[in-house]
């Protein structure tokens, strides 16, 4: 199995508020009602200028996970909280978990 944790951080449109609670709320109910993958709010807009989430998810193969990330990060374009403006991407297989990197 694969594995991956991905922070995605929003740029909003120019003059538009940073989404509330409410809003990024919504987004995340919808993202683990349609994804089934552990999501939360890494950090909101109205507290220090940045909105971003924060998920994990698992797949069977390394090409079923990237097309499911690729389907959440359209996914969260498509919401209306801004345009994406970084996403960062942790993906490894689940053996390497606890592999020590000493030899």
């Amino acid at each position: 199995m694969y594995f991956a944790v991905v922070k995605i951080t929003f740029e909003s449109e120019n003059g538009a508020p940073a989404p509330d609670r409410k809003d990024m709320s919504a987004l995340i109910e919808k993202l683990r009602a349609r994804f089934r993958i552990t999501v939360m709010a890494y950090s909101n807009g109205q507290e220090d200028g940045e909105t971003a989430i924060a998920y994990t998810s698992l797949a069977m193969s390394e090409e079923s996970l990237g097309k499911q990330l690729d389907a959440i990060s359209a996914f969260c374009e498509e919401t209306g909280i801004g345009r994406i403006g970084d996403e960062a991407v942790l993906m490894d297989h689940i053996d390497s978990i606890g592999e020590d990197s000493e030899e």
